[in-house]
């Protein structure tokens, strides 16, 4: 459970009634966890980014409303999630950078920061000529998720993006890989992917 934080009440120009704010990338939400976390620990590390979903805000452009961030610190040998809002809506969570509790590190392993030299926008353009243009032509109701780690490709020290189209990742019918740190398109999976 991430604690909550001060609500902030300006509003932006071309948001729905009731929004304030708008989506960011990836990179601009991880800049503001990631001060958030080294305040916490000096020698926080990023684990794993990954994109959140708020009803009525488009998840496109490689930008979404809500990030969450799970970094490590080796010294504390424990683990803590940053959640960074940019977003607000009625019934949606407050804009601000709130974190989690600590917890006990798993051993899985940090990756350094200077892998993130692609943001989440590139990635998703990217994304796009791999099939995802063709399927949100098609599903207008899809979403796009955006996962920032290097699980999802056993890369070592590498990074990747995973970018995920439809109603929820679990069942994506495209899923598309970037490397973060080159730019470079790494493959697509699923009946919707354009190789």
């Amino acid at each position: 459970m991430l604690a909550a934080c001060t609500h902030q009440t300006p509003s932006s120009a071309g948001t729905a009634p009731g929004q304030s704010g708008e989506p960011v990338t990836g990179r601009e939400a991880f800049q503001q966890m990631f001060a958030a976390a080294r305040l916490w620990a000096p020698d926080a590390q990023p684990q794993s980014l990954e994109s959140g979903n708020l009803d009525g805000v488009s998840t496109l452009d490689g930008k979404a409303p809500v990030w969450r961030g799970r970094f490590v610190s080796r010294a504390r040998r424990e683990q803590r999630t940053f959640q960074y809002v940019s977003v607000h809506t009625p019934d949606g969570p407050d804009k601000c950078v709130s974190k989690g509790p600590e917890l006990s590190w798993d051993g899985s392993e940090p990756f350094d920061v200077a892998f993130i030299k692609t943001d989440s926008s590139a990635a998703f353009q990217l994304a796009q000529k791999h099939g995802g243009a063709r399927l949100l032509k098609a599903h207008k109701n899809y979403h796009v998720f955006y996962d920032l780690n290097r699980e999802a490709l056993n890369l070592g020290q590498g990074v990747a993006w995973q970018i995920s189209y439809g109603e929820n990742r679990a069942t994506a019918p495209l899923i598309v890989h970037v490397a973060s740190d080159s730019g470079r398109f790494l493959d697509a999976t699923g009946p919707a992917a354009i190789h």
